[in-house]
């Protein structure tokens, strides 16, 4: 068990969510929890069996959307239609179209997406 303050802040991660928020670390918590902790450019993105899932890759689909490139819902798993997406983008920026979100896709989301 935790102190009730460490309970506390696992609850509300959980309610953040959508889990059962009973302040309990179980799989789903933990889970939840590496996927919170990725942040885009932390790691390079690419199609993978199983699809790479976290908040990074919901930052790339949402970057994608907002520039007019169709990944479909953001639900931060990278699957065939966001990495359809990132080679469309990369191909439309001029960049090596290989449907990975490396440092150089991730600094071009950037610019683009500030202009």
């Amino acid at each position: 068990m935790y102190c009730p303050a460490t309970s506390a802040a696992v609850a509300a991660f959980q309610a953040t969510r959508g889990l059962r928020s009973d302040g309990v670390c179980d799989e789903h918590t933990w889970t939840a929890l590496v996927e919170a902790s990725w942040k885009l450019g932390d790691r390079s993105l690419y199609l993978t069996a199983p699809n790479l899932r976290g908040d990074d890759v919901a930052e790339l689909q949402d970057r994608l959307a907002r520039l007019g490139f169709d990944c479909g819902r953001v639900d931060g798993i990278l699957g065939p239609r966001t990495a359809r997406a990132l080679e469309d983008f990369q191909s439309n920026c001029g960049l090596f179209a290989d449907a990975v979100c490396g440092h150089d896709t991730v600094r071009a989301l950037v610019r683009v997406g500030s202009q």
